[in-house]
C-alpha cells in the first residue's frame, strides 16, 4: 500500500491532490482498528526534489499535511495514523534518510506517528538523532535476544524518555517457529520491557501458495495462518499469538490491581507476592528463551508461562476479595 503524492508546482505547493480511493478502501476494510500504519519506502528524493533541499521539505510537508487532514476527515485521531519511512534501518545512510523525512513530516504534521524498526545489532551505533525524531522504536526480537544487555540499555533509556516501544519478529518459515517461544512469549517480552505494541511479519505473506504444502513454496512462508483462496485457518502459531495477547492483558490487570492496593496495603504479603510474579516471575518465563529456542525443534519447557498465568489469575481473584 502506498500514499500517492499528487502534483506540485515549482514552488513545492500541491496543485493537484492525490487519489484517496485506495486509502479509503483500506480504512473501510479495517474499520475499528486502533492504528493505521503505512510503509512509505522513502527514497533520496520526492517528486524530483532531493533530500535536504528546501523544495524537498515543502513538497513532503504538503504531501503529509494533505494525508493527515484526509485521515482526520475519515475519523482518525492523533496517534492512529503513522508511517514507517525506511524499513529495518541498520546503516548510517538509512538512518540519515529516516531522519530527513521524519523532520520534514514532523514540521508539517506533528501528530503523524513516525514508527521505525531498527535492526542495528549494536543499537548504540545508531545515529543519535534517529530515536529523537521518531515516536515509536520497534526493534526485532531475535536480534534483541542476541544482545539483550545492549538492547535493554539503549531502548529502555529511550522508553524512559517518553518514546513508545514495541517488538516485532520476521523469521521463517513460520511453521518451523515454536508457537510457544517465538509467538506466545513475544507478548511476555513486551510486558517485561514496557512495550505496548507487537508485530509479526506477516499475516498475508504466503508465497503465492495455499500454505498447506510447504514443498510447493518458492520461498519462505511467513504467515501464522493457513491461507487458501476460499478459507483462512488458524495454525498453532496464530493460536499462540492469541494466548500471548491474553497473557499480556492478565498481567496488565494484575499490575493495575497491585497499584490500587499498594497505597493502603503496601506491606501486605499478597501484594508483595503479586509484585514478585510481575517481575521475577515474568523473567522466569523468559529467561530460558534465547534465539535458538525460537525454533520448534529446540527442547524447552513450554508449561512455564501456563503456570505463571494461572498464578496471576489466582492473585487477581484474591486481590479483589
Amino acid at each position: 500500500f502506498v500514499l500517492p503524492s499528487g502534483k506540485f508546482d515549482e514552488q513545492g505547493n500541491m496543485v493537484e491532490p492525490p487519489d484517496t480511493s485506495a486509502f479509503d478502501r483500506w480504512l473501510t476494510r479495517w474499520e475499528g482498528a486502533s492504528r493505521f500504519y503505512v510503509f512509505v519506502n522513502a527514497g533520496s528524493s520526492f517528486d524530483g526534489a532531493e533530500v535536504g533541499t528546501p523544495a524537498f521539505e515543502r513538497k513532503v510537508g504538503a504531501w503529509i499535511a494533505f494525508w493527515w487532514q484526509h485521515a482526520q476527515k475519515r475519523g482518525l485521531t492523533k496517534g492512529q495514523f503513522g508511517v514507517l519511512l525506511v524499513d529495518e534501518p541498520h546503516t548510517p545512510e538509512q538512518d540519515a534518510l529516516t531522519i530527513a523525512w521524519a523532520e520534514a513530516i514532523k514540521k508539517a504534521a506533528p501528530e503523524v506517528v513516525i514508527w521505525v524498526d531498527p535492526t542495528w545489532s549494536e543499537p548504540a551505533r545508531m545515529h543519535p538523532r534517529l530515536p529523537e525524531v521518531v515516536d515509536i522504536l520497534c526493534p526485532q526480537r531475535a536480534i534483541w535476544l542476541r544482545n539483550p544487555q545492549g538492547h535493554e540499555a539503549f531502548y529502555l533509556s529511550w522508553r524512559d524518555k517518553g518514546k513508545g516501544l514495541a517488538l516485532y519478529s520476521c523469521s521463517g518459515p513460520s511453521k518451523l517457529l515454536d508457537p510457544y517461544a517465538y509467538y506466545r512469549l513475544q507478548a511476555w517480552h513486551c510486558f517485561a520491557i514496557g512495550a505496548d505494541e507487537m508485530f509479526f511479519w506477516a499475516f498475508g505473506d504466503n508465497s503465492g501458495n495455499s500454505c498447506w504444502n510447504a514443498y510447493l513454496d518458492p520461498r519462505n512462508c511467513y504467515t501464522p495462518l493457513f491461507l487458501a483462496p476460499d478459507s483462512v485457518t488458524a495454525a498453532k502459531q496464530m493460536e499462540a499469538i492469541r494466548e500471548g495477547v491474553q497473557d499480556y492483558e492478565i498481567l496488565m490487570l494484575l499490575r493495575r490491581a497491585v497499584a490500587q492496593q499498594k497505597e493502603r496495603r503496601s506491606r501486605d504479603a499478597l501484594v508483595q507476592e503479586a509484585e514478585r510474579l510481575l517481575t521475577i516471575g515474568v523473567q522466569r518465563v523468559l529467561a530460558p528463551i534465547g534465539e535458538r529456542e525460537l525454533r520448534w525443534f529446540a527442547p524447552k519447557d513450554r508449561t512455564v508461562a501456563d503456570r505463571a498465568r494461572a498464578q496471576a489469575v489466582e492473585l487477581l481473584q484474591r486481590l479483589h476479595r
